[in-house]
């Protein structure tokens, strides 16, 4: 077993170290950038407050700035973890396998997810790779004849406990296909005594609890309460598209709100705590639950939408056609209880679709959490049913050679679709725009003026780092002078450095102080001075000027 381990562990790090120094490892959005300049200390203060994570990670990445200062430690907490939930995965999927057959599943495994962990990071994908790693590598320790070893249990528990820290969101969209699969484990063990294990489930369930206990007093207790509420409130807007203003404008316009505050929104744009505050989004939100069908009921047309959606992927997405493919497969191998199970997160994955449809929730950043947590515990059942029927054999008899050439087929396959489908690994087109403005950044940071940037992410990825491996404690204070105009540039770390520069509103500051700079396109000045007009104004306008080599835009008022 220590020689199998050790073989796995090998691999998997030989293969993460390749695509680490040889991929353009990246944030996928620039969600993940923001978070790692908080904690880097580039708002003014080495913050805990992530925002989008838990505190209690956000205390673990802040240490980790703190006895490592001269590294990034966002980005390698997430690259760390994230090899070692797959080498987790890799020795559960290989429990019951020989060597040879532990070598083939490692590879493929890492070379399956190699793309969206090792080199595309995205915390949110990180999170359910964490919480179905843990599931599985638990069901593997509970039906063992030995009893469940306490420090592997313990790692599976940090696991999953970290999975529900970086972001509860994922933690609920994996939480069904994780029941299922515990649920069809106790079934399997309902004629022993390893049942009783299941009572060491109570130890995560409780750090779970507690982390989240702790998150809501940081958020909800302190400063920080009207801009979480607030940003709760924004998230069903902005991201999921649940209140329209074109569905119930007359209301709106009776509580104040107008269409050019839905535009500001939309643009990212929400940095004036006049307009956006707790109690106005909270009439928001009033007037859009009225107008909002929320309730989750059968529609055709939705329906009809899911499957479209749902089909088109299995052409586009790899995880998507190896779902169809694993689903097949339990059908060839025809075990009821196997295909029982695997049609039950088909059925999941179609209905989390649906869900998604219906609620307008966007796909692109959310749709791989669906696939990765069916695909993987799928994956997972066959190959553990598949293995049991090769240990109930005599050495190596013929439905382990089957077996053997078939993987072989299937790495090798892979690795060549890799080599050949290059911009889903190792191509940087999609991310070159983070630092193609750094001389920007170094411009405003220098410049004397008080700058207020629109959006940030305008400035692509990176947000003004150089590189993604180089955002340490040297990029503390990186925003002295530099004030988002939306994301978390109205919170109380986004507004730390605007408070300083006696800013209390950015979004009037732009007219009413003479140092203060707008940076965007066309687009976003057009909506930020309609806007600026209708509240303030009439008479506010905006003109082009050149701020020590910046192009930005001057408001001022007629």
């Amino acid at each position: 077993m220590k020689k199998k381990t050790l073989y796995i562990a090998c691999i998997s790090l030989l293969i993460w170290a390749l695509c680490v120094c040889f991929g353009y490892v990246s944030y996928d959005v620039n969600d993940d950038a923001g978070m790692n300049m908080a904690a880097a200390g580039a708002y003014g203060i080495f913050s805990q407050y992530l925002v989008y994570t838990n505190i209690v990670l956000g205390y673990m990445i802040k240490f980790f700035y703190f006895i490592f200062p001269g590294i990034n430690c966002y980005l390698w907490f997430y690259l760390i973890t994230d090899l070692f939930a797959v080498i987790m995965l890799a020795l559960a999927f290989s429990d019951k396998l020989s060597i040879k057959h532990s070598v083939i599943i490692t590879v493929f495994l890492n070379f399956l997810l190699a793309g969206e962990f090792y080199i595309h990071i995205h915390y949110s994908k990180s999170a359910v790779l964490y919480v179905v790693a843990a599931s599985i590598y638990m069901i593997m320790l509970f039906r063992r004849d030995e009893k469940v070893d306490k420090i592997s249990f313990s790692l599976a528990s940090l696991m999953l406990v970290l999975g529900f820290c970086v972001r509860i969101q994922s933690f609920e969209s994996v939480l069904p296909f994780v029941f299922v699969l515990f649920v069809f484990g106790a079934c399997a063990l309902r004629k022993t005594d390893k049942l009783m294990r299941y009572r060491l489930l109570l130890i995560p369930f409780a750090a779970c609890v507690l982390c989240f206990a702790i998150n809501y007093h940081a958020y909800y207790m302190t400063q920080w309460r009207d801009f979480k509420v607030s940003d709760d409130i924004l998230i069903k807007v902005r991201d999921f598209g649940m209140y329209d203003y074109s569905n119930g404008s007359e209301d709106y316009e009776a509580e104040g709100i107008t269409a050019a505050d839905f535009d500001m929104i939309h643009h990212w744009m929400f940095n004036d705590p006049e307009t956006f505050n707790e109690a106005n989004l909270r009439k928001l939100e009033s007037v859009g639950e009225k107008h909002n069908n929320s309730g989750l009921g059968l529609n055709m047309s939705v329906l009809k939408s899911t499957v479209k959606e749902f089909v088109s992927r299995f052409g586009n997405r790899t995880l998507a056609g190896l779902l169809m493919v694993i689903v097949l497969l339990s059908l060839a191998i025809g075990d009821r209880w196997l295909i029982a199970q695997n049609i039950i997160y088909a059925v999941l994955s179609f209905a989390e679709y649906y869900y998604l449809i219906f609620k307008g929730r966007f796909f692109w950043r959310v749709e791989i959490i669906i696939w990765l947590s069916a695909v993987l515990i799928s994956g997972f059942i066959v190959v553990d049913h598949l293995s049991s029927k090769i240990e109930k054999k005599d050495n190596i008899t013929e439905l382990s050679k089957r077996f053997e050439k078939i993987a072989v087929c299937a790495v090798l396959l892979f690795l060549i679709a890799t080599v050949f489908i290059k911009s889903e690994v190792m191509d940087n087109s999609k991310f070159t725009n983070g630092d193609s403005k750094y001389e920007d950044f170094l411009n405003i940071r220098e410049a004397k003026g008080h700058f207020v940037i629109y959006n940030i992410a305008d400035y692509g990825m990176l947000l003004g780092a150089k590189d993604i491996f180089d955002i340490d404690r040297k990029y503390a204070d990186y925003y002295a002078n530099i004030t988002e105009m939306g994301g978390n540039g109205n919170s109380p770390s986004g507004l730390y450095f605007a408070g300083k520069a006696g800013i209390s509103n950015p979004a009037k500051a732009l007219f009413e102080n003479e140092n203060v700079f707008f940076v965007s396109d066309d687009e976003a000045k057009d909506t930020l001075m309609s806007y600026l007009n209708e509240k303030y104004g009439p008479g506010i306008d905006a003109r082009s000027v050149e701020v020590d080599g910046v192009t930005a835009w001057k408001f001022y008022a007629n």
